[in-house]
């Protein structure tokens, strides 16, 4: 009951905890605004990468991302923003450098080659079904710069980096076939902006077009390929030229030379579901510095690991981060911009936990601006073959770590059970801590009864509310009471610890706790039981007064000291006190039970019940007499009625019949006196005589019922 109470008491505590657990507690990335925020080429969330750049010419925000590499040089990449045509998460990108050195021929086709076969898949304008078909130096998908891409994804990207492309659907026209067709490729060529020709479009036919000005035009010696062909006379091919003639504004145009070299700046689309943020932050920096935020910055994605490498949280102005192994460090980064220093990045390297404030980073950055956290990049990163692998850090405006802890009404006691439960009153913990284990110089403990006089150790595992985790964490050290007595603490991690509490037990006193001076009444069907407090395991005898009782004139339980004494034993005990003793190995308790004789009641109760009896046999036996009676005379009758239809009429019978019932009524007294012997002697005469004697009986147990 005491238990129970607790835990009525502590429920407004624990939903004061959950509402105050209810808001704060989300992942974030770094805002794009504040004082402390970094510059847009130096950081760019999942959100970010998305929508925030863009290349149409009109207020551009530019970044820049490096992915892939093409021998000994990196490839970099525009951010092109998302591609609506495919589904989820995804940013579209555009190279910023020709992959080929020297270029590439869009087809190079040899005189008399004729014309060349395109395998086309099912459903992508050619049919139901996949196959092939025969086509034109035109034709982009038989091209021989689109197989040169093919190539590119295999040899300039790594696995990791190929498995978050996407493939992007783009339509095109067969000129000799007189059809579109669709094409799902991971690099692609852009293609012409048809109302502006000083612009071109990347992204998938069936979305919105993403639209990139020519200022974003690679520099490569006879421009650059475009996928876009038309079928005018000697064929036309379509690529961005670096400078027209009339101005040296770059537009693009037409050529029927589709073996001229020209560079290849292909598009690519990259799914962001597996990538929370990109970050110029060096992979796997190791000192802290700054960053020179230009347009010529570039920022690399970060991969979120396929396992856990550790966690961080962290509110206005405190981090706490650790790695999942304690052999294994990671480094926090923590990214930022200050008015005087500009954009600059935080790495401490961390295994076990650690706690760094914005205070501690203002100091070792040297800035003149308080670090604002919530505007910063928080994160730890690992880094693999080149891979940033790296867990977003989760904010919380209220962290709050527990250095103390209080259990109460932990209660075990010699000769008892275990106590299995505690209660807990320190916020952020679950108020009731169960699981309890026991143990003696190291041992585990398998008994369930406490022993007397013996040291025991409490280890009581205790852990933050789920809801919790992100306020919540044990701290370093870590102190606890119970029942006001100092305890232990092991710390496992920030969020599970054991509280180890040493007792030594008194000694046990046996005692009846059921059955304490009872009473019995002979007769009882249910016997008296008597329970002790001792453990069943350990019992050895029952006495009664004195005496040893036989085991087979009493029952006991399986799972506690509480014994029945049976009916058959109650009743050759006198009436009167008994006294009554439990024995077990450690030693006894006793008490007294009263034997009563059989009460009033249940005296008077005994003789209604005889009385009822008795009348309800009288009324069957007169019953049955009265049944008896009538099948003598329907028998009778009918004899009667078959001797008088011999040789007489109806009237004869009639008359000669009242007669003679007239005779019979009026000789009674002669017809039962007088025996008769032979086969003539009436059989209602033998039925009479039996109601007769049937009705002495009654009148004489009549009789004796009244005078009772």
């Amino acid at each position: 009951m005491k238990k129970n109470l607790k835990r009525i008491f502590s429920v407004p505590l624990t939903m004061t905890l959950v509402v105050t657990m209810l808001v704060p507690f989300r992942p974030v990335v770094v805002k794009a605004e504040g004082g402390s925020a970094p510059s847009a080429s130096v950081y760019a969330s999942r959100e970010d990468l998305q929508n925030k750049y863009d290349l149409d010419g009109t207020d551009d925000v530019i970044g820049k991302i490096k992915y892939g590499s093409s021998y000994d040089d990196d490839l970099y990449w525009y951010i092109a923003g998302k591609d609506s045509s495919i589904e989820g998460n995804n940013v579209t990108l555009f190279s910023t450098n020709c992959i080929f050195n020297d270029g590439s021929t869009f087809n190079n086709i040899t005189e008399g080659e004729g014309y060349r076969n395109f395998s086309y898949e099912a459903n992508t304008g050619y049919g139901e079904a996949e196959g092939s078909i025969d086509v034109d130096e035109l034709h982009y998908g038989a091209s021989d710069i689109r197989r040169e891409l093919v190539n590119v994804r295999n040899e300039y990207f790594s696995e990791v980096e190929r498995s978050v492309m996407n493939r992007t659907e783009i339509t095109l026209k067969d000129y000799m076939n007189n059809r579109d067709y669709t094409l799902n490729d991971y690099l692609y060529l852009a293609t012409i902006c048809k109302e502006n020709d000083s612009s071109i479009e990347v992204g998938g036919t069936t979305g919105n077009a993403i639209e990139i000005d020519n200022d974003y035009w690679g520099e490569s010696r006879g421009g650059m390929w475009l996928r876009y062909t038309k079928a005018i006379e000697a064929g036309a091919y379509y690529y961005a030229d670096s400078a027209s003639e009339s101005d040296d504004e770059k537009i693009w145009t037409t050529t029927s030379r589709m073996y001229y070299e020209k560079g290849v700046y292909p598009a690519l689309n990259i799914n962001l579901e597996n990538i929370p943020f990109a970050s110029a932050v060096p992979v796997g920096a190791s000192v802290s510095g700054t960053i020179d935020a230009d347009e010529d910055t570039t920022m690399t994605f970060r991969m979120t690991p396929s396992e856990s490498i550790g966690g961080v949280y962290y509110g206005d102005d405190l981090i706490i981060a650790a790695s999942s192994d304690a052999n294994t460090p990671v480094n926090l980064i923590v990214q930022g911009k200050d008015a005087t220093i500009g954009d600059w990045y935080y790495v401490k390297s961390v295994t076990e936990r650690e706690i760094i404030t914005a205070n501690t980073i203002k100091t070792a950055m040297n800035l003149t601006n308080d670090v604002a956290l919530t505007d910063c990049g928080v994160w730890i990163e690992k880094a693999t073959n080149g891979i940033a692998y790296a867990s977003v850090g989760l904010y919380s405006n209220n962290i709050i770590l527990i250095n103390a802890i209080t259990l109460n009404d932990f209660d075990t006691q010699a000769g008892k059970a275990f106590d299995t439960e505690v209660m807990c009153e320190t916020l952020g913990i679950p108020t009731s801590a169960s699981n309890i284990k026991y143990e003696v110089d190291g041992v585990d403990v398998t008994s369930n009864i406490a022993a007397s006089n013996t040291t025991y150790t409490a280890k009581i595992p205790l852990k933050v509310l789920t809801g919790a985790r992100g306020l919540y964490f044990f701290d370093g050290t870590v102190t606890a009471t119970v029942n006001g007595n100092v305890a232990t603490v092991t710390r496992i991690d920030d969020y599970n610890v054991i509280v180890n509490y040493q007792f030594t037990t008194g000694n046990f006193v046996y005692d009846i706790i059921e059955g304490k001076d009872g009473k019995v009444d002979k007769n009882s069907e249910s016997g008296i039981t008597i329970t002790g407090n001792g453990d069943i395991s350990e019992f050895e005898a029952v006495k009664v007064d004195g005496q040893v009782v036989d085991s087979k004139n009493y029952t006991i339980s399986e799972s506690a000291s509480s014994v029945t004494l049976l009916k058959a034993y109650i009743d050759i005990l006198s009436v009167g006190t008994h006294t009554f003793e439990m024995v077990w190995e450690g030693g006894s308790a006793s008490t007294s039970f009263t034997v009563n004789e059989k009460t009033a009641d249940e005296e008077e109760s005994t003789e209604v019940d005889e009385e009822e009896s008795t009348e309800v046999d009288e009324e069957e036996s007169t019953e049955v007499d009265e049944e008896e009676s009538a099948e003598a005379d329907e028998e009778e009758s009918t004899e009667a009625d078959d001797e008088d239809s011999d040789g007489f009429d109806a009237g004869e019978d009639s008359e000669e019949g009242t007669k003679a019932e007239e005779e019979s009524t009026e000789d009674v007294d002669d017809t039962v006196k007088a025996p008769v012997t032979g086969d003539d002697m009436p059989v209602v005469t033998l039925f009479i005589l039996l109601i007769v004697s049937g009705a002495s009986v009654l009148v004489a147990k009549k009789a004796k019922k009244i005078e009772n």
